[in-house]
């Protein structure tokens, strides 16, 4: 993924921008699950629907533990 990350990931002066695409209703959790070039973001699967929020806070949960 090398030149590729460096799309998908930017510094920014309060932390760091990681731009994702995510896939709710997955069979299970995957951080990263590939690169999307067209949209040069880093694919994320989650078992949560998109609904209530609950895919974007599981997505929280699944990243924050990947970078511990």
């Amino acid at each position: 993924m090398g030149k590729e990350l460096d799309d998908a990931v930017k510094k920014h002066q309060e932390g760091t921008i990681i731009n994702l695409s995510v896939t709710p209703n997955a069979d299970e959790n995957i951080f990263p699950s590939g690169f999307n070039k067209w949209r040069n973001s880093i694919e994320i699967k989650v078992k949560s629907p998109a609904k209530d929020q609950k895919a974007n806070l599981e997505v929280i949960k699944v990243v924050s533990k990947y970078f511990n």
